[in-house]
């Protein structure tokens, strides 16, 4: 294998004969395979294959992270949205499925997740759990709703109160969970 070539965990890179397992390898009967994503160096002069670890990997949704995402599907008790940004807002390379509950929506009573969010909002909101499908929160008064459009008329729907939207074109006002830094002010 080329000197520098990107090789990914299970790699063959040699057999043990030509050069030793080195830092970000393993022997596997005989033959060197690597066990990181990463880049391939030789030490020609110890005989020694290694492979360079990739820093940076691919997003992925952990616990604790917040992220951005679009609504999808809206029923009673759950929302599903379409994880697509970071925390700070950076698109990230594959989408993500997440699953917001009613329970996760507020520390108050929320008789609908209808009056929370609707299809089409982006959100912010905290990732809950490590596995597909990922569990959202958005209790925190630092997360909801981030843009939103009127549910009548698609016009851009600009804050008006604590948990109030405005339609700039029609003068409808919806009810949505929102963010302390929804985007579309007065």
């Amino acid at each position: 294998m080329k000197e520098g070539k990107t090789v990914v965990p299970g790699s063959e890179l040699c057999v043990i004969e030509e050069f030793m397992s080195g830092e970000g390898t393993y022997e596997d009967n005989g033959i060197v395979r690597a066990a990181v994503l990463g880049y391939v160096q030789y030490d020609m002069v110890n005989r020694v294959v290694k492979v360079k670890k990739v820093h940076g990997g691919p997003f992925v949704p952990r616990q604790g992270l917040i992220v951005h995402g679009i609504v999808v599907q809206v029923s009673d008790e759950v929302a599903i949205v379409k994880i697509m940004y970071d925390h700070a807002l950076r698109r990230i390379k594959h989408t993500y499925t997440g699953v917001l509950h009613i329970s996760q929506v507020s520390s108050k009573y929320v008789q609908s997740m209808h009056d929370a969010v609707k299809v089409g909002d982006v959100i912010k909101a905290k990732v809950l759990n490590n596995s597909i499908p990922y569990l959202l929160s958005i209790r925190d008064i630092k997360l909801g709703v981030v843009i939103s459009h009127c549910s009548k008329c698609g016009g851009r729907l600009i804050k008006i109160g604590e948990e109030l939207l405005k339609c700039v074109e029609c003068g409808n006002v919806e009810r949505r969970k929102i963010a302390y830094d929804y985007i579309i002010t007065k």
